[in-house]
């Protein structure tokens, strides 16, 4: 019985499917589970060089995700953020935006030692960072965006042939970002709640 390969065109589906998620949605725990398609998209991506540690990624991104989801749920945002108030189109325009230029960079400056499927990936997350920081504010989801950006980082070093330490200072740099982001939500909300 061979090990089980998943394609990795159906991961990039995944994570451009996460990707356009999480920029979209107003509603952050929508967001996290967009977070998560993100991390099984990327981990698909990177299960056809090493299986392991695409497991391992997405293991530590399910718990990054945890760690954020139970910030949430603790204290969660009273919905008059800017993020709440800017409307679906002004978001799917804002996505546009972002993606048309990953896509002419993905093809006129690929990235060294990658795929051209990894490298077109790495550009897409690097864009859903960017709309994700353009459209919101709580801290929360500014997490978010940041572990997309490390999860581009993280697919070009799988991609680039990264040492192990490497992607174990990635992987801890996901964790410490989650519960960063979890946290910071938590006291921000906190604290107005005490202005109140």
């Amino acid at each position: 019985m061979g090990t089980f390969q998943p394609n990795p065109l159906l991961g990039f589906g995944i994570l451009i499917g996460g990707i356009a998620l999480a920029a979209l949605a107003a509603d952050a725990r929508l967001a996290l589970v967009a977070l998560v398609a993100q991390y099984v998209g990327a981990a698909f991506m990177m299960a056809a060089a090493n299986t392991a540690i695409a497991w391992l990624h997405l293991a530590v991104g399910g718990l990054a995700t945890l760690i954020l989801y139970l910030g949430i749920r603790a204290r969660p945002a009273d919905g008059t953020e800017r993020a709440a108030i800017l409307r679906l189109p002004f978001r799917i325009v804002a996505l546009v935006l972002s993606l048309t230029p990953a896509g002419v960079l993905a093809v006129r400056w690929p990235l060294p030692y990658a795929s051209d499927l990894a490298s077109l990936a790495c550009y897409a997350l690097a864009a859903g960072f960017t709309a994700q920081m353009g459209l919101f504010r709580e801290p929360a989801r500014t997490g978010m965006a940041a572990l997309t950006l490390l999860l581009a980082a993280s697919v070009f070093a799988q991609a680039a042939g990264g040492s192990l330490f490497l992607m174990g200072l990635l992987l801890a740099a996901h964790l410490l970002t989650g519960l960063a982001a979890g946290h910071l939500h938590s006291t921000r909300t906190a604290a107005q709640e005490g202005a109140e």
